[in-house]
């Protein structure tokens, strides 16, 4: 099983290859070429980068370099831009609509990539800054507000954030789902839309809980755990289907000679495998750093 999985995955690596022929049909992958160029996903994406580093500019001109938003956050968000350029741009959306273990890559991307990097790299100070004072009084305003606190406050409780990555997770591959998002673009991305939110509030809560006290940091390492062995599960649902529970890929599985089977176990052990282990790894790098530093408030580490 897991050897069928590997040689899907060293075709995945190959710069350029023609992988199968149906017939005479041959069918060649060029993976320099597998862009997709949505301006739907390019004119946000440029936007967010410009606001983030207008705002760094303008807080570093004024109190120093390193000062509100530390370097190595800065070196986030750059990291998270990257993830979200291989997930949406290229390869892996192209890929995606070809191999389910590539659309799993793309997935993993978002959630465990994007959506800690950019939780990690301080967004909120960094958009307020870019706004003139006029407008980063206001709007430090309305985020004061009793309602807005509120809000936040249940949107990131972990319970919440726990439940909300969950149904995103399960609901999306369930096959009734995943098939309509694979054959409605609007769909698709509103699925991809589900995953990224979902895991920002996730790992926000997360590391928010972290930052308040020994007790929150043991309510962030639960919130992380829970959810690695949710994608562990998931993955080894995958792995182990005893057929192809994805219609969608059987057309591409023949048409590229690939197994849509072995596909599929490739999808789950990547779950399984790099899923679960950066949820449990971020679990076990908060749990370590309460046990470091048992006099401490909160852990180094957060929002």
């Amino acid at each position: 099983m897991v050897r069928r999985g590997l040689v899907v995955l060293g075709a995945c690596l190959a710069p350029s290859a023609a992988l199968a022929h149906a017939g005479e049909a041959h069918v060649a992958v060029d993976f320099g070429r597998a862009f997709s160029f949505d301006l739907y996903v390019v004119l946000p994406m440029l936007l967010a980068a410009l606001i983030y580093g207008a705002g760094v500019a303008r807080l570093w001109g004024r109190a120093g370099r390193g000062r509100g938003v530390e370097t190595w956050r800065a070196g986030c968000f750059a990291g998270a831009m990257l993830a979200l350029s291989l997930a949406l741009i290229w390869p892996f959306d192209v890929l995606g609509g070809m191999f389910l273990s590539a659309h799993m890559a793309q997935h993993l991307l978002l959630t465990t990539a994007a959506a800690p990097l950019l939780v990690l790299s301080a967004p909120l100070t960094a958009a307020l800054w870019a706004l003139p004072l006029a407008a980063r009084r206001a709007a430090g305003g309305i985020a004061h507000a009793a309602g807005v606190r509120q809000g936040w406050r249940y949107l990131t409780l972990p319970l919440f954030a726990w439940a909300f990555y969950a149904v995103s997770l399960w609901l999306w591959h369930m096959p009734r789902f995943y098939e309509a998002a694979a054959g409605d673009e609007l769909v698709h991305m509103l699925e991809h839309l589900s995953f990224l939110a979902s895991a920002l509030v996730l790992w926000w809560a997360a590391l928010l809980s972290a930052r308040t006290s020994a007790l929150g940091a043991a309510a962030g390492i639960f919130l992380l755990f829970t959810t690695g062995l949710q994608d562990g599960l998931l993955g080894a649902l995958l792995t182990f289907a005893p057929r192809p529970l994805y219609a969608s890929y059987a057309e591409f599985g023949h048409l590229l000679g690939i197994d849509a089977l072995a596909d599929q176990q490739l999808a789950g052990i990547i779950m399984w495998i790099f899923g679960g282990f950066i949820y449990l790894g971020a679990a076990l790098t908060l749990a370590s750093r309460v046990l470091l530093a048992p006099d401490r408030d909160s852990p180094p580490l957060g929002a």
